[in-house]
């Protein structure tokens, strides 16, 4: 897959749309397409995250993470302040 922004992006939506489920298919294919795969891994997770939630995240990523206890614990704070918000 191509570096630049214009096909970066289209390609981490496709890549959310296609794996919308499955959290880590669509981060390995993100991964493993080449290119910046770094910044479309990182778009293509937080777009399927957001859909599957946290619960659906392989524990075995999360426990590599720096400070990785912290980020789960941002992350459930934010989940509760969406719940909040009425449209």
């Amino acid at each position: 897959m191509a570096c630049s922004i214009y096909q970066l992006v289209p390609a981490s939506y496709y890549l959310a749309a296609r794996f919308s489920d499955d959290f880590e298919s669509a981060v390995l294919h993100a991964i493993n397409g080449g290119g910046h795969n770094m910044a479309r891994a990182m778009l293509t997770g937080a777009l399927v995250g957001a859909q599957v939630g946290l619960s659906a995240i392989p524990q075995r990523f999360i426990d590599g993470l720096a400070d990785g206890e912290e980020l789960v614990s941002m992350t459930k704070q934010v989940a509760e302040l969406s719940n909040k918000i009425t449209l």
